[in-house]
């Protein structure tokens, strides 16, 4: 199969971590390893240069018709080692200055000059596959990652319908958490685009809602997630399962070749499930360079804060301070720049600790692996949105999370029974101090317990590689194309606009 990928968020990802850990690239290197084609779409950024790649900008450009003007955007190519091809699209404000707390600020409409570039992104993106076809190697599908993508099959059934020779690729759509607040003015986006939804009465869009009322199937990597998107989008969701009924929930996975401990070179010692003693290794090496007692049996807990709302930053911090005078541990605190503004906080937070707790800026990836091989414990006070792979991590390195059972988590993590027999981690399932303080005594005593190298293998030995998700998209993306060729093509003149009966 030939499988395109478009994605809206690699780059940014890279400017923060320095290297690729998204969904796309990491499912499409799978894929690869399958024996499909596989290609990675995404707005240029110049950091694509400055981590290895080379990207080679192509003799034509792109011309599109917005606003009555014509736009050009400049078209790059690339390859990963992974021999995963990879079309940067120039030209295109993909991030606006302050676009990121816009599209976290829930309740309001996405500007204008966001909601442009997100929609000329997918415009760009159907015009790349009509000249391919054209070419003469067209795609069979189209996997479309988040909620910034979601307008492209829209784009993609309006320009079937005019040209109903065009072989026309299966499209999926993977929602991961966004459905609640990023949506559009239909009246301010009617001077970028006039015949896109000059029909509709609706004041505004939700961008997930037109992905699925136009694409051929539907993705979630939890179940949790999909139920939210069924009681948000209730209606239109409804439509959708009644006409195609295409759905899927597919647990995301972790990049082995990055996040192993077996062959890390970040690590001071490297280990495995079959033996990770050595993990102490890694333990006594942050205790050393820290400050802590260097003490293997004294609990090493680690915290990564990513972008926490004003409620579970309460949490967190009220549940520290009744921690640290109740119970014994260290703890680092790992920050990004995003969460700067808990700074403060924090600061008053060492200053009371007593030396229990101390604040390390995460600056880089190297730094992030050796802190999480050398945990013993980590606390997730708060879903992490655009790392939701974070629980994966620490399990993946023997370092048992504690955490909130919400937004799916409960599906990614196995809570540890009483005895101390079975478990990958340690849920709490109230917003309470009490039950976040509760569920980290668990953990606590749980290191105290011989049972806790069991505990440890057990969640080491997980298989959280991408290899099964990867076999699961591969038959989805098969199921669409046999549809095809048994003669039941879905009638995308049906839907090539919005469902004007909403």
């Amino acid at each position: 199969m030939d499988i395109l990928f478009l994605t809206a968020e690699t780059s940014v990802l890279m400017e923060e971590w320095g290297t690729f850990t998204h969904f796309s690239v990491a499912l499409s290197k799978s894929l690869r390893c399958l024996g499909h084609s596989v290609t990675v779409c995404l707005p240029y950024s110049p950091v694509l240069d400055t981590n290895g790649l080379l990207m080679v900008r192509r003799l034509t450009t792109l011309v599109l018709e917005i606003e009555g003007q014509s736009v050009e955007l400049t078209v790059l190519d690339g390859k990963l080692a992974s021999q995963v091809d990879i079309i940067a699209i120039g030209g295109i404000e993909r991030f606006p200055e302050g676009a990121q707390k816009e599209i976290r600020r829930q309740g309001s409409p996405l500007s204008l000059e966001v909601t442009r570039s997100f929609l000329l992104f997918a415009r760009a993106s159907l015009e790349l596959i009509k000249q391919r076809t054209v070419s003469g190697f067209s795609f069979d599908i189209v996997h479309c990652d988040g909620w910034q993508t979601a307008p492209f099959p829209l784009f993609l059934n309006q320009f079937y319908q005019t040209q109903r020779n065009f072989i026309c690729p299966k499209t999926v759509l993977t929602v991961h958490h966004e459905v609640d607040h990023q949506w559009f003015s239909c009246t301010a986006l009617d001077a970028l685009f006039p015949d896109l939804f000059h029909s509709d009465q609706r004041q505004k869009i939700w961008w997930v809602e037109e992905g699925i009322t136009n694409v051929d199937a539907v993705t979630s990597n939890s179940e949790a997630h999909r139920e939210r998107i069924e009681q948000k989008l209730e209606e239109s969701f409804a439509a959708y399962k009644a006409e195609r009924g295409t759905t899927a929930t597919i647990r995301c996975g972790i990049d082995y070749s990055l996040w192993n401990p077996a062959i890390d070179p970040a690590l001071v010692v490297r280990y495995d499930a079959e033996d990770p003693t050595h993990k102490a290794n890694c333990k006594i090496a942050l205790q050393e360079e820290y400050g802590f007692e260097c003490e293997v049996d004294a609990p090493l807990l680690l915290t990564i804060l990513y972008r926490i709302s004003n409620e579970e930053k309460s949490l967190f911090l009220s549940t520290l301070r009744k921690a640290v005078d109740k119970v014994d541990f260290s703890l680092i605190i790992s920050t990004f720049p995003s969460s700067s503004f808990l700074s403060e906080e924090i600061d008053e937070l060492v200053s009371l600790s007593r030396g229990k707790i101390i604040c390390v800026p995460t600056v880089d990836s190297t730094l992030l692996h050796r802190l999480i091989a050398g945990a013993d414990i980590a606390l997730i006070p708060a879903y992490p949105k655009r790392l939701r792979d974070m629980p994966l991590w620490f399990q993946r390195y023997g370092a048992l999370p504690v955490a909130y059972a919400s937004h799916g988590m409960h599906e990614m993590i196995i809570d540890c029974d009483e005895k101390f027999e079975n478990g990958t981690g340690f849920l709490f399932y109230e917003k309470r101090v009490s039950h976040f303080l509760k569920a980290i005594e668990r953990a606590l005593a749980a290191k105290q317990s011989p049972r806790w190298p069991t505990l440890v293998r057990q969640a080491m030995k997980l298989d959280l590689s991408w290899d099964r998700p990867a076999r699961q998209y591969e038959q989805l993306y098969r199921l669409l194309l046999r549809r095809t060729s048994d003669g039941l093509e879905n009638d995308r003149s049906r839907r090539g606009g919005l469902n004007q009966s909403r």
